[in-house]
């Protein structure tokens, strides 16, 4: 905890760059999982109840067909993988190993959180855009 503004600052520089990792405050974000989701990654769970909101629409039908994502539905929940193996989406340059995050995360924007606390760090704190971060995938205007 006594390094966290520092950690953070030097986390928002790399997560700037690498848009496949993961970035979270987890006394922050895990209260918030009752109502939505913080985004998606190369492997995301996603519980029944939060799969009644989006089956059915077209973007979620869609994500079944593509050859790049694969649908491993479990008990009491869907595990998505984006990709065959994560991939770090260095935005220097430029691939399309993000395209399936894309896709994932268009489909679940339904479950999107609307909004989240601010993390702390120089970047985070300058920039005001915590949530910006968690929907890079969704708008990537709203990430550097």
């Amino acid at each position: 905890p006594g390094h966290k503004f520092d950690s953070f600052t030097q986390i928002y520089a790399r997560a700037a760059r690498w848009w496949g990792i993961e970035v979270e405050d987890l006394n922050l974000t895990l209260p918030l999982m009752k109502n939505g989701i913080k985004g998606v990654n190369w492997i995301t769970m996603v519980g029944s109840s939060f799969l009644q909101k989006v089956q059915g629409t077209p973007l979620f039908e869609d994500l079944g067909q593509r050859p790049d994502v694969t649908l491993l539905p479990a008990k009491n929940a869907l595990l998505i993988r984006a990709g065959d193996e994560p991939a770090p989406g260095d935005r220097n340059r430029p691939d399309q190993s993000m395209d399936p995050y894309v896709a994932v995360a268009g489909a679940l924007e339904p479950l999107y959180l609307s909004s989240h606390p601010g993390f702390t760090g120089d970047g985070f704190i300058n920039h005001g855009n915590t949530l910006g971060w968690y929907r890079r995938f969704l708008d990537p205007t709203g990430w550097p």
